[in-house]
């Protein structure tokens, strides 16, 4: 049979033996019977990633040689429940990626695994618990907890893993891993152990994002901004009543020993307990006197404190005065520490008010805020509220609580050296970030980095490998790998003998273990799979860019001296239909599997109210929102058709707007590639297509040659995109070839090819190039239906994924630009006949057409195949038509003019409508063309065919103004 032979690298990758081929054929009925009268995606997909995983066919090789191989880790999906479209995604444009470069010879490792995601899980855990009535996690105790967070891993962790076969993912799964696996957790205290030595890590009392529903530090990527236009009640977790936040509150505060006041204005009366000073503007002369005295405190009794002056504040800004609460807020924090400020916290772990507060000691901090507007308003002390303009209030998205900044003694990395090496390594170009506009963000973020905490007041998570060591000498914190190593070094250090050893109670932020998983997955520290390290390419979302990616380039270079990977990836944040981002609330919330196998809006309703993350509140606003945007449920698409559908779409993007729709079109598409195959396979006698070379020696029809010249060119858009990692032209340019040139005109144009004994034999290898090209050019998108297909397409006992990838060098001989031209001249003639047709109502037994033209002998050459297409009963071809002949016609930009016999009366309402549709089209490419975004960034390929289209659409529009003038005036 015809296939791009694969060269040796791939035939030792796909043959377990020199007589046993590892790809052979699923052995089942369906192989042997015909193809079903549509594509059903059930049918298509059962059995074959069985077959695929159980031959080997992902497996990594174990000595790739040096240069030919492509390693790619998968972003570990967090265990907390179920994968969601933007999994989907991901898994979608890696494996196309991955197949790519297996069927170009690459030896190919991509690395699976499972997050442990140290809050969301123990949150989800948690709520789960509850609504079980097993008991909180203080009543569990640590060990038990833990065995339940256990379960719930590999509970969800397989449901996850299936997920990820489900959509037809090449892992090698024996390189599976879960973070807190012991490889991992090795990796993890080894490289923690290694920062603290080297300094890099220390303890340090400082400013945290803190939820006091969680008690723990969480990280920034965990905080959501609410943002709010007015002063607006908000429900918080722990309270029965809503909380009014976004108003200020201005308060008087007495100058000490004068008879006059400073009016501050707070969003946050309760923290006022905190207050350690009051700030003016050194150069803000209403205030200048007062630099250097006190203010009385008026919730602490007999406090005072002291009014300081600081180039931060704004004289411009309420009132010019501001309060400073060191202990609760970044700005705050470093005045604080530059005039020497007494920095008290105000509230406990759970967010109760400690013994600072006289009679607000206790209190929940927001019941505490409407106390003190109490007791401040029985001293007369307030002075008005005052909306906020644009306030932003942190919540926490685990728990949906308010996120206080806390002062904790927390762990930290220190990442400024670190920061300068991944930023060089970008300049240099030694590490490459796609879409380069992220380099300037890149650079922003490194220059501006802050020290990591990586300290959280968890149980679920990597134990943090420090130990607080205590003698009568002092006192030492040291990183060991256990206890007794512990002890070992802190009693060389305090130069004693006798000391107790406690290990810390809180866990590492899950991004450190992330942050490793380049070396970790390939064996680190006991050894390094050198063949596939660094990694080739490093794809994942760009909202993680800083949270993870930048840490892995951090950590890996610090930890080995290299960098984890030579090239970055980014694609956008997945989005809905209208633009908005994926959220339970929005309710348009979809999972791969709801496109899949389909969804009704009953079943949909129930996953929300049943489900474990998000408040309750949420999930009702989340089902009210599932009505309106699926009130029908969505239907059943398949894997191939969400695939497609997902890197149809410009990965590059910042934001990519997913429509179900488009699946259900994608759906269409594959029954389309599924009736074509199946039309070439009835009209063909043999499943053997010669060699590329015996084909370009046959004597071929020149539609035979207009085919394989698109086909060609279709290759070369498809390896190009594919090179450029831009998987959307690759998708439209496939598509493009199977409807307009291969379906719309070639199978047509074969009815009649077939027929004719001269061109029946290439008719059919044409034929049997096509579908078997077209197929493996699908494979890395669609890969269930291109090898249902082809199962049944070759006779060769091959997966189609083991063949080459056709290449451009191998399809050169069939470019033919002559071929083109004269195709393209049928092919318009053909439309514009049956445009003529469609306007003037006739049926194909009425239309008898006339062909007047300067190349006369391609028409007659090509009566039948032309006939076909444009769907007309008689042909005749002249060089001027008789005088008289009564006809309507379409001039051609060739010099051809289209005339259709008889005495017709136009549709002009149709013909009307087409010119709107058309000039519609025309203004909005040339917006697009006169973008110069779109000039800037688009390739140049791309650019030339909107350019080609908007010429074409010109030419349409004259013509049917053409047709209107012609019938006005006969």
């Amino acid at each position: 049979m015809y296939r791009i032979l694969a060269n040796s690298q791939i035939k030792s990758k796909f043959l377990q033996n020199s007589t046993t081929c590892l790809w052979k054929r699923v052995k089942s009925d369906s192989h042997s019977t015909k193809l079903a009268a549509a594509y059903n995606y059930k049918e298509v997909e059962d059995g074959w990633y069985r077959h695929w995983e159980s031959q080997g066919h992902f497996s990594a090789h174990k000595t790739p040689s040096m240069g030919n191989s492509f390693s790619v880790l998968l972003p570990p999906p967090n265990v907390t429940g179920i994968l969601h479209l933007g999994h989907a995604l991901t898994c979608s444009i890696q494996d196309a990626l991955i197949r790519w470069n297996r069927m170009n010879g690459k030896h190919v490792l991509w690395i699976p695994g499972l997050d442990h995601a140290g809050i969301a899980t123990q949150t989800v855990v948690e709520r789960h618990l509850a609504a079980n009535k097993m008991g909180g996690r203080a009543e569990l105790g640590r060990e038990k907890f833990l065995d339940e967070a256990w379960k719930w891993k590999e509970s969800k962790g397989d449901f996850i893993v299936e997920q990820i076969r489900n959509l037809g993912c090449s892992l090698d799964w024996d390189k599976q891993y879960f973070t807190l696996d012991k490889e991992r957790s090795k990796a993890v205290v080894e490289a923690f152990i290694i920062l603290f030595e080297r300094g890099l890590i220390y303890r340090s009392e400082s400013l945290v994002n803190w939820s006091c529903h969680l008690e723990s530090a969480i990280a920034d990527i965990e905080v959501d901004w609410l943002q709010l236009e007015e002063p607006q009640w908000i429900q918080v977790p722990g309270y029965s009543k809503k909380i009014k936040f976004g108003e200020l509150t201005h308060v008087a505060l007495p100058v000490e020993n004068e008879n006059t006041e400073l009016v501050i204005a707070t969003t946050r009366l309760e923290t006022m307990l905190g207050d350690s000073a009051v700030a003016v503007n050194p150069k803000d002369d209403r205030y200048s006197s007062f630099i250097g005295k006190f203010v009385k405190h008026p919730l602490r009794p007999g406090a005072k404190i002291p009014i300081i002056s600081d180039d931060f504040v704004d004289p411009n800004f309420g009132t010019g005065v501001v309060k400073i609460t060191p202990a609760h807020d970044g700005t705050d924090f470093e005045v604080g520490k530059r005039h020497g400020l007494e920095f008290l916290t105000v509230f406990s772990n759970d967010g109760n008010i400690l013994p600072l507060g006289g009679s607000f000691d206790g209190l929940k901090r927001f019941d505490a805020r409407s106390e003190v507007r109490k007791y401040l308003n029985s001293l007369g002390l307030i002075r008005g509220t005052s909306a906020v303009p644009n306030s932003k209030i942190p919540i926490c998205s685990r728990s949906s609580d308010v996120v206080e900044i806390m002062l904790k003694p927390q762990w930290f990395i220190n990442c400024k050296e670190m920061a300068v090496e991944a930023k060089k390594s970008v300049e240099t170009g030694e590490l490459v970030i796609d879409p380069p506009a992220f380099n300037k963000v890149w650079f922003s973020w490194l220059e501006n980095i802050r020290d990591w905490c990586i300290s959280r007041q968890l149980w679920w998570g990597h134990r943090i490998p420090a130990y607080l060591c205590k003698s009568a000498s002092g006192e030492v914190w040291i990183s060991a790998h256990s206890k007794e190593e512990a002890e070992q070094k802190a009693c060389e250090i305090l130069k004693t003998d006798q000391v107790s050893v406690d290990q810390d109670q809180d866990v590492l932020d899950t991004w450190f273990s992330s942050a490793l998983l380049p070396l970790a997955s390939l064996g680190w520290p006991s050894s390094i799979t050198k063949e596939y390290f660094p990694l080739s390419l490093m794809e994942t979302g760009h909202d993680i860019l800083f949270f993870w990616v930048a840490r892995m380039v951090m950590l890996g270079k610090e930890l080995t001296g290299e960098l984890p990977f030579k090239k970055i990836l980014l694609h956008g944040i997945i989005c809905d239909s209208h633009g908005r981002k994926m959220s339970k609330s929005l309710g348009n919330v979809i999972n791969p599997e709801d496109i899949i196998h389909g969804i009704s809006l009953e079943d949909l309703t129930l996953r929300v109210k049943e489900g474990l993350v998000g408040s309750e509140q949420e999930r009702k606003k989340g089902i009210s929102a599932q009505k309106k945007a699926f009130p029908n449920g969505i239907p059943a698409c398949g894997t191939d058709a969400l695939r497609y559908t997902l890197c149809s779409h410009n990965a590059k993007a910042h934001y990519i707007n997913f429509d179900v729709q488009e699946c259900i079109t994608n759906k269409h598409f594959c029954n389309k590639i599924w009736q074509a195959t199946k039309y070439v396979l009835s009209n063909t006698s043999t499943k053997n297509a010669i060699s590329a070379f015996e084909l370009a020696e046959m004597q071929l029809s020149l539609m035979d040659r207009w085919i394989l010249s698109r086909l060609s060119h279709t290759v070369d858009l498809m390896n190009a995109a594919f090179e450029r990692e831009n998987l959307h032209e690759a998708c439209a340019a496939v598509k493009d070839f199977v409807y307009s040139n291969f379906c719309d005109i070639y199978i047509e144009a074969s009815k009649m090819l077939l027929k004719d004994q001269n061109t029946h034999a290439s008719c059919q290898q044409v034929l049997l190039h096509c579908v078997h090209t077209y197929l493996t050019l699908l494979a890395p998108f669609m890969p269930f239906l291109s090898e249902k297909l082809y199962q049944h397409a070759a006779d060769d006992k091959n997966s189609v994924h083991a063949n080459c990838y056709p290449s451009s060098a191998e399809w050169a001989c069939f470019k033919n630009s002559d071929a083109e031209f004269k195709a393209n001249l049928l092919i318009d003639t053909a439309r514009a006949i049956r445009e003529l047709k469609s306007m003037a109502k006739l049926s194909k037994q009425q239309t008898n057409v006339f062909i007047e033209t300067a190349h006369p002998s391609l028409y007659s050459d090509n009566n039948s195949v032309l006939k076909m297409l444009g769907q007309c009963a008689e042909l005749s071809v002249c060089s001027k038509i008789e005088p008289g002949t009564k006809t309507i016609k379409a001039p051609l930009s060739s010099g051809t003019t289209v005339h259709v016999a008889g005495e017709v009366l136009l549709d002009f309402d149709a013909i009307n409508r087409k010119v709107k549709k058309l000039r519609k089209e025309e203004e909005n490419l040339v917006r697009t063309l006169s973008t110069s975004g779109f000039l800037k960034k688009a390739p140049k390929d791309v650019q030339e065919s909107k350019r080609r289209k908007l010429q074409e659409i010109r030419l349409d529009i004259e013509k049917y103004c053409q047709q209107q003038m012609d019938v006005q005036t006969a």
